[in-house]
């Protein structure tokens, strides 16, 4: 789970594999801003039949077959996990053609493997959707769940190179502490051709990492629900002391002062 940073643990802390592939379908654009997956429930075939679609955007990139590959795999991986079920789909369908060997594909996937089809998805029984996660945590799922929508709502909505970027460094605070290496990755470029623009801009990626933080901390630590520890892992620090330094430097107080401050004397002064 901790590859895929808050997601990784949101999805293992919710209640149910439904629950974690809800999740999942809801918040994936927080690592991979291009995705787009679609969950169903097919009550029409006997036993019922659940779908979990990759949605192939008609005015992006498609997917490589590699990629389709990765995508089906973790997500079937993420409910056997989950639940600790080694369950078998129904049916892998795949848009691509068949590659020339299969055998790691059925070692993976099982032996219902359907090549050159409509759309890229799972299909398995509907009842594995109930199935209990081993590592259900109702309250940290609802944290992790208010951290990932405020990701998401940060994503670009428009085409300015900024904008890309911060949407970038967003997701990237779901897996840790963002590098430049990554987010030009994200924004497939090298990284020396990003610091160059963003030099251009008149900016730094640490100053736009700073200004997220600082953004997300204050909002994260005016809600008395969340510890200080719960707000350093959410903004991606591994450490809390280093966590406190950072609020200090940015803020001139430490995260504990900011809040027994209080709303209303921070407007007052």
């Amino acid at each position: 789970a901790g590859d895929f940073g808050g997601l990784g643990f949101a999805a293992r802390s919710s209640a149910t594999v439904g629950e974690a592939y809800q999740r999942i379908v809801r918040y994936l654009r927080v690592l991979v801003q291009d995705a787009r997956l679609e969950l169903t429930v097919d009550r029409d075939v006997p036993g019922g039949a659940a779908r979990l679609r990759n949605q192939r955007q008609p005015d992006g990139e498609p997917l490589s077959r590699h990629q389709v590959e990765f995508l089906l795999g973790m997500l079937l991986q993420a409910g056997r996990l989950g639940s600790g079920v080694d369950f078998v789909p129904r049916e892998v369908r795949f848009a691509h053609p068949a590659p020339p060997q299969l055998s790691e594909l059925v070692r993976a996937f099982g032996p219902a493997l359907r090549f050159e089809q409509p759309v890229d998805e799972l299909v398995f029984d509907s009842s594995l959707l109930q199935l209990p996660q081993r590592e259900a945590e109702p309250a940290l799922a609802a944290v992790l769940d208010r951290h990932l929508q405020d990701l998401v709502a940060r994503l670009p909505q428009s085409e300015s190179f900024l904008d890309r970027v911060r949407g970038c460094l967003a997701g990237e605070l779901a897996r840790g502490e963002p590098s430049l290496t990554r987010v030009a990755q994200r924004l497939h470029m090298s990284p020396r051709s990003l610091q160059r623009r963003l030099h251009a801009e008149g900016r730094s990626l640490q100053s736009l990492l700073v200004e997220l933080r600082v953004e997300l901390a204050r909002r994260y630590l005016d809600e008395p629900g969340e510890s200080v520890s719960e707000v350093a892992f959410l903004l991606g620090f591994s450490e809390v002391s280093t966590f406190h330094r950072a609020f200090k430097r940015w803020t001139g107080q430490t995260p504990g002062e900011y809040r027994r401050l209080g709303d209303g004397a921070r407007r007052r002064s």
